[in-house]
């Protein structure tokens, strides 16, 4: 039970985020104070969230590249509706693009240590080449390029 609260938190997190963003800029205090420091504090906890996804995915004992892999397309399949919003939003406000961008990449870099911890374990078992894992290890680093490369590397090690 303990090994799922992290992948669900990692699934929540745009959510979670976006959600504490909106509720600081149109809170009842309207302060612009608020927002900025919860936008401080998204910035340093998303990226420190991903890399403890990232260490976590790479030293749990008994977890197999194909269960690291199964868990991030999880996650990479809950932020697609948020990627969309976020379009979507993109095109219903286009000042607010910084933000968008931004959400967008904090959802990445969470979402992307799963992944990159299944192509090293991947790898680590022989189920995919070291020029493989090298590109699936890039495409998880880019937008939509993620989401293939979860798929490509789920196939690869149900083939193996």
């Amino acid at each position: 039970m303990k090994k799922r609260i992290l992948p669900i938190l990692a699934g929540l997190w745009p959510y979670l985020t976006f959600g504490l963003y909106l509720l600081a800029c149109y809170g009842a205090s309207q302060d612009f104070d608020a927002a900025t420091i919860v936008m401080l504090c998204i910035l340093c906890l998303s990226p420190a969230l991903g890399l403890v996804c990232l260490v976590l995915g790479l030293t749990i004992p008994g977890c197999s590249a194909e269960a690291l892999t199964r868990q991030n397309l999880r996650i990479k399949l809950t932020h697609m509706p948020f990627y969309i919003l976020i379009f979507l939003g993109f095109w219903v406000i286009p000042v607010a693009l910084p933000v968008f961008i931004l959400f967008d990449a904090m959802a990445l870099i969470v979402s992307s240590g799963f992944g990159i911890a299944a192509v090293f374990r991947a790898r680590k078992e022989k189920c995919i080449t070291t020029g493989y894992a090298i590109a699936l290890g890039i495409a998880h680093c880019f937008f939509v390029t993620d989401v293939i490369g979860a798929f490509l590397l789920q196939r690869k090690i149900k083939q193996a």
